[in-house]
């Protein structure tokens, strides 16, 4: 417990915490995260549900559903594991709707983020954070 106070404490820390809950691109990944594991956590259970009347679902542990999850939501769909069951796929094909969605937004606001730095050096805009200097602009 005094770890995590004198962790918090510090100001560095706590700037870059307070950056990040401020952060559009950290509020997309938390809700990417919580997507990834809720629709793995469904397919996990919709697939050992039926897993007595399907001998041949592949998804067998968390560890299984969370890799499928991610790998069906970027889109790279290997085909190593995947649902059997009706529910199961109806829970990926929702997955594959919504990481689709979300990778799309997660990169362009990176590329905005890249661009408006870019404008923002380009303009001579972009801000000078010191203490106990003069800027002499002419």
């Amino acid at each position: 417990m005094k770890i995590i106070k004198n962790f918090l404490q510090n100001k560095t820390i706590r700037d870059i915490i307070i950056r990040l809950q401020k952060s559009t691109i950290f509020k997309l990944l938390l809700v990417g995260t919580i997507t990834l594991i809720l629709f793995s956590t469904a397919t996990l259970y919709f697939e050992n549900k039926f897993l007595a009347h399907n001998k041949d679902s592949n998804i067998k542990n968390f560890a299984d559903s969370i890799w499928w999850a991610f790998v069906t939501s970027t889109t790279v769909g290997y085909g190593d594991y995947y649902p059997v069951t009706i529910p199961g796929r109806i829970t990926g094909i929702l997955l594959m709707f919504f990481g689709v969605s979300l990778v799309g937004v997660v990169t362009g606001n990176i590329a905005s983020l890249f661009l408006e730095k870019q404008l923002l050096e380009e303009r001579g805009l972009k801000s000078v954070k010191v203490k106990n200097h003069f800027i002499i602009c002419g």
